[in-house]
């Protein structure tokens, strides 16, 4: 290393077999060029340093855009619902409140609990979470251990015997039956298994709302309607 801390670097790629490679490279490898090019490492070969700083710069710029693609949550509804963390705050407390109004033996903590469930689900999955909130009412009365006689569990009475084949492969945590009586594993996967069917229905409360209770009930849907704009309304 000479005085000026530079070093010169030898390399035996052609330009078009250099780009390739660049374009390969780690993220680890870019921070370390990142590194030495700020320590004045001087890259020797049949291409200029300007060149070679200009396609650097290039690559890092596409690096850059694809990691922010990359953290870009997917959200499966057609109309993701855009919520602000003011209004998130309310619609939480909304729903918390309005489940011990459906079920008084659930203590505050543990109705707060519940909300925030929802509203982290619906936020993944692009649901508005004042109307998943409004479904578990309708659904179980906001009662963990709930059961139908058809078989329906927990909080968004999820039908094991419909959904047993897809729910082990979306969520590492629900292997079984008996794992949907735990509230975060039932809340998550009664919210991504409404969200597949508006995305289904392009967006339709009313047709996903039908298909989550698998059948013709309108007065159902009215319900759940209404329930959500009471707690839209913090009620």
């Amino acid at each position: 290393m000479d005085g000026d801390r530079s070093v010169r670097v030898l390399t035996y790629f052609s330009p078009p077999a250099r780009t390739r490679w660049l374009k390969k490279a780690s993220r680890a490898f870019l921070a370390a060029a990142t590194f030495f090019a700020a320590q004045g490492v001087v890259f020797a070969s049949s291409v200029s340093q300007a060149e070679w700083d200009a396609l650097t710069r290039k690559v890092l710029g596409n690096y850059e855009e694809s990691k922010k693609a990359s953290h870009r949550k997917v959200n499966l509804s057609p109309s993701p619902v855009q919520v602000s963390q003011p209004r998130t705050a309310g619609v939480a407390q909304s729903i918390s409140s309005f489940f011990r109004r459906f079920n008084p033996q659930l203590s505050q903590k543990t109705a707060d609990q519940y909300s925030q469930y929802v509203c982290e689900a619906s936020a993944h999955f692009g649901v508005d979470p004042a109307l998943m909130g409004a479904l578990i009412v309708r659904e179980s009365g906001a009662k963990e251990k709930a059961l139908s006689r058809s078989g329906a569990v927990g909080l968004t009475q999820v039908l094991w015997k419909v959904h047993k084949s897809t729910l082990p492969k979306a969520f590492s945590q629900i292997k079984t039956r008996k794992d949907l009586f735990e509230p975060e594993n039932n809340i998550w996967a009664g919210t991504w298994i409404f969200s597949g069917y508006l995305k289904g229905a392009g967006g339709n409360e009313k047709a996903a709302l039908l298909r989550y209770l698998g059948r013709n009930n309108t007065l159902y849907v009215q319900q759940v309607l209404a329930y959500r704009k009471e707690i839209a309304a913090g009620r």
